[in-house]
């Protein structure tokens, strides 16, 4: 292949067609400008001038620390105490007297287990770390938990943290609220046979919690105070660790009010006869059976 000639590389047209464009530039009517370049004389630089005062700012206003993080105490005796509580009445006083005030407070509170529904704690509770601490055991020592039925006992008390578990020693079922809403309202117009469901009612449901509670996942509960609410014919209702023998003392109580009767002793004395009036009364409160006595003298002369 026979080697190329550049001086013959492209058309003679071609630079023919290049020659004419060159000179119609060229004429005078045809007026070129060149572009004019950027005036860069409106544009600020002063992006290191920026840097430099930055710097500047920083290194003569340094940028302040955070003070540091105050450790909380170890024991529980200065946990959570402020400058009021610890000018406090209760919280100069000695451990043994605080428990004593705590046990009073605590000992007619009832926590009722309401389904869906939380009792509220003892404001005493909410006061401070350091009071809750020390009577969050008081508490559950000696207030009374209260539920409606089994069931509800059953499931609240399973829910309570293993070493509060442990404390609880008083409780209630509210046997007669729920026996009324089972559908023992029907026999209110029967008053005997009412007062013996009721009864019946109430021994049930005690036997089950004490079955429950000699379970092994229960067996450590101390309990001291189990009780069953019943209403009495007069309308009464009491709560008592054995309904029958609650019924049995009410019934003895009305027997013996029909069949009281005052005591007339006599004796003769040097002024005349004198006559002591004995009067027995016993009545029924809440529950407990009281009598008492009265006497009274009265003085005849002989003619």
């Amino acid at each position: 292949m026979a080697d190329l000639d550049d001086s013959n590389y492209g058309s003679d047209a071609d630079e023919q067609a290049l020659d004419a464009v060159l000179s119609s530039c060229s004429k005078a009517s045809f007026t070129t400008r060149a572009l004019a370049a950027d005036d860069e004389s409106d544009i600020e630089t002063c992006y290191g001038s920026d840097i430099d005062e930055t710097a500047e700012l920083v290194l003569l206003h340094p940028t302040p620390t955070r003070p540091p993080i105050v450790q909380p105490p170890k024991d529980m005796q200065s946990l959570g105490i402020t400058a009021d509580q610890s000018m406090s009445n209760l919280m100069a006083l000695p451990p043994e007297l605080r428990n004593l005030i705590y046990e009073k407070l605590f000992e007619e509170f009832v926590a009722d287990w309401i389904p869906c529904k939380f009792y509220t704690q003892p404001h005493v509770l909410l006061a401070c770390k350091q009071i809750y601490g020390e009577a969050i055991s008081v508490f559950y020592c000696t207030a009374t938990f209260r539920a409606q039925n089994y069931n509800m006992l059953e499931k609240r008390i399973r829910r309570l943290r293993l070493c509060h578990r442990r404390l609880v020693q008083n409780l209630d079922i509210d046997t007669q609220a729920d026996f009324a809403k089972l559908g023992g309202f029907f026999y209110l117009s029967e008053e005997k046979r009412y007062i013996k469901e009721v009864d019946e009612y109430a021994e049930i449901e005690l036997s089950k919690i004490r079955e429950l509670l000699k379970s092994s996942s229960l067996k450590e509960l101390q309990i001291e105070s189990l009780r069953a609410s019943m209403k009495l014919p007069n309308g009464e209702i009491v709560w008592c660790a054995d309904p029958a023998k609650a019924l049995a003392a009410y019934e003895e109580a009305e027997t013996q009010k029909k069949s009281k009767a005052p005591a007339l002793t006599k004796s003769t004395t040097a002024d005349g006869t004198v006559t002591r009036v004995t009067i027995s009364d016993h009545d029924w409160a809440d529950g407990v059976w009281s009598s008492s006595l009265q006497t009274f003298v009265l003085m005849v002369p002989d003619d």
